[in-house]
Formats: C-alpha cells, structure tokens, sequence
C-alpha cells in the first residue's frame, strides 16, 4: 500500500497476524532523513519487519531519504562522495507462518550507481527531485 515516491504520506510497515496466543512480528518504522551535504554510511540504516512465532512475520516499514546539497562548500562543480552503506526495508522472517512484505524506500537528490543500488532491498524510488 502507498506510493513509491513516498511524497503524499510516509507509512509505518503492518504488524504480522497472529496465531492462537503467538504474536505476529511488528511492522517497521519510518525513518525520513534530510541530508544538508553529505552521507557516509559504513554500516546499515533498517526498517525492517520483526519475526512472528508460528505466526506472520511484520511488514517493512519506509525509508525516505533527501540530499539537498551535493557540492563541497565552496565548489559548484565538485561533487560530494556519498557513501549508502546497506539500505533495507524487508519483511521479517517467520519459522511457520508467512513472510512479511517488504516496505517502501525513496531516495531524492542523487542519481545511484549500480553499486548502489544492489545493497538497498527493494528497490528505490530514485530521482534528482521531488
């Protein structure tokens, strides 16, 4: 549910359904960051699904990221490194109920290379304006 471009709302993922007394896994959060110059990432940002106990794994959650300013200060032509690290939003897992679905994640003010965009699950929503 939602749109991809994640511009009209921004929406938490669903919880997992649940079975007798097992929970389902929680559904993700919304991260919205707003990035002035530039973004170096080593690690990971995750909004992923939590896990259900013989029940359905959470839905993932949404990831909206803006760069507002790509150049070194005091360059227009000199483009910023920016490093995504690994970006996820997926369904948890489950041990015997279903997967949870995988959330939403857009990504403004970059174009992303290939490298990119094979550590971000799922694909973005990629474009250089909102």
């Amino acid at each position: 549910y939602g749109e991809e471009t994640l511009l009209k709302e921004i929406h938490f993922g669903s919880g997992g359904g649940s079975y007798r007394f097992f929970l389902g896994g929680s559904g993700g959060g919304i991260i919205e960051l707003i990035i002035g110059q530039q973004l170096i990432n080593h690690g990971s940002i995750e909004s992923n699904g939590g896990g259900g106990v013989s029940s359905g794994g959470g839905s993932g959650g949404s990831i909206l990221i803006e760069l507002q300013r790509q150049y070194q200060p005091q360059s227009h032509s000199k483009l910023l490194k920016q490093t995504f690290g690994t970006i996820t939003c997926v369904g948890g897992n489950q041990d015997e109920g279903n997967k949870g679905g995988k959330g939403r994640i857009a990504i403004y003010g970059i174009e992303l290379s290939l490298d990119d965009i094979k550590k971000i699950d799922p694909k973005p929503f990629n474009r250089l304006y909102k």
